[in-house]
């Protein structure tokens, strides 16, 4: 029976002896890998960063020049509008003078 606590004695020690060298081994590792991690992740952020910068410029852009070209749309539409209205004004004040003209002459309503 000696035997057989010798060995179970023996594996424990190995099985302790193991994992005290992988904890010291993940103690020492493990803030490198932090670091490897850490540098990749920044990395590539930096990246996504500047190419999330690059599309909200551009998009910005293409916003100002829809802007601009909606502006010159309405100035556009309000100039014809005003014109319509000085011929439509125009037109009416034309008509309105017929009317007092023939008012005057005494031609109520009849035509010529």
């Amino acid at each position: 029976m000696q035997t057989w606590h010798d060995v179970a004695a023996l594996v424990a020690v190995v099985v302790t002896l193991l994992g005290v060298g992988l904890g010291v081994q993940w103690l020492y590792y493990w803030p490198k890998v932090q670091d490897v991690v850490k540098a990749a992740v920044t990395d590539a952020m930096s990246q996504e960063h500047a190419y999330v910068i690059r599309e909200v410029e551009r998009l910005d852009r293409a916003r100002e020049v829809g802007d601009i070209a909606i502006a010159a749309k309405i100035l556009s539409v309000e100039n014809d509008v005003t014109a319509n209205l000085s011929y439509i004004r125009s037109r009416i004040d034309w008509l309105v003078d017929c009317m007092i003209k023939r008012d005057k002459e005494g031609k109520h309503g009849v035509s010529d």
